[in-house]
């Protein structure tokens, strides 16, 4: 899991520790029964050694074709948590860690008072600030 910088509208308003809901693809299937998911390609005739059971071919291809969105960006500075990337880096899943903030110096300070971690570490409001100092994640610039 790894933090990142969010610049959201200043109401944004999502559950802290909730899964975003562009993350969570509509599009899903699940593993193979009768393999375990653990066969060499093709050798299972229910999964073709894929180790997971589509709905149909539409449901893979929407699968495969969806790609997240991310919340509205904005003036607001947030905290998320990034646990998971897919097999083609994107983004899968994540949520905001910190309420929205209006400068980057007040989150700094509430992760700091609130004791949160980055990679197991509790960070300097400085550090935090180097941590949130690049480009925020869900801006396109």
């Amino acid at each position: 899991m790894a933090n990142f910088l969010f610049r959201v509208s200043l109401d944004f308003e999502w559950p802290i520790g909730e899964l975003w809901k562009g993350y969570s693809c509509p599009y899903t299937c699940r593993k193979c029964e009768h393999c375990n998911s653990a066969t060499v390609s093709g050798s299972c005739e229910f999964c073709n050694g894929e180790g997971y059971i589509w709905e149909s071919d539409e449901i893979k291809k929407l699968h495969y074709a969806w790609r997240p969105s991310h919340p509205p960006s904005g003036e607001g500075f947030q905290a998320w948590e990034i646990e998971v990337f897919d097999d083609r880096g994107e983004l899968y899943e994540g949520y905001p860690e910190s309420p929205v903030f209006s400068t980057l110096k007040e989150l700094c300070e509430w992760c700091v008072v609130n004791k949160i971690t980055h990679m197991d570490a509790l960070l300097s409001k400085a550090q935090w600030s180097g941590i949130f100092s690049g480009k925020p994640f869900n801006c396109e610039f």
